[in-house]
């Protein structure tokens, strides 16, 4: 049984004509797309966990607009991804061109989508 209790949290948006704060529709998340094709077949082709890395990587990239980011342990927990698949799936995607990471000591690794 779990202790931490959960706290519900509305986003709220200010409407410019009254002037005042109103709640916002929750929303699923979702993958921006367009992701090709040919990016999604050699990721799959990979052995392991390592496609499941490649969706949580480009849900990630939607949301950074386009922009490096680093991989969060939601986005892997979300696609039920483990630390040591994480990692492995991290390297063959580097491996194989799809991705570029950058690593720093104590961080997580900063990861750019490559498409070309």
């Amino acid at each position: 049984m779990s202790l931490k209790k959960e706290i519900p949290v509305r986003k709220l948006r200010h409407n410019p004509k009254t002037g005042l704060l109103e709640p916002v529709a929750a929303t699923e998340p979702f993958l921006k797309g367009p992701i090709p094709i040919w990016w999604i077949e050699k990721a799959a082709h990979l052995p392991g966990k390592t496609l499941a890395v490649g969706m949580a990587i480009w849900w990630l990239r939607g949301m950074a607009q386009d922009k490096p980011f680093k991989l969060t342990q939601k986005a892997l927990d979300t696609l039920a991804v483990s630390p040591d698949a994480a990692y492995d799936g991290l390297r063959r995607l580097e491996a194989a061109g799809l991705v570029k990471v950058t690593r720093a000591p104590g961080q997580r690794a900063t990861i750019d989508v490559l498409l070309a």
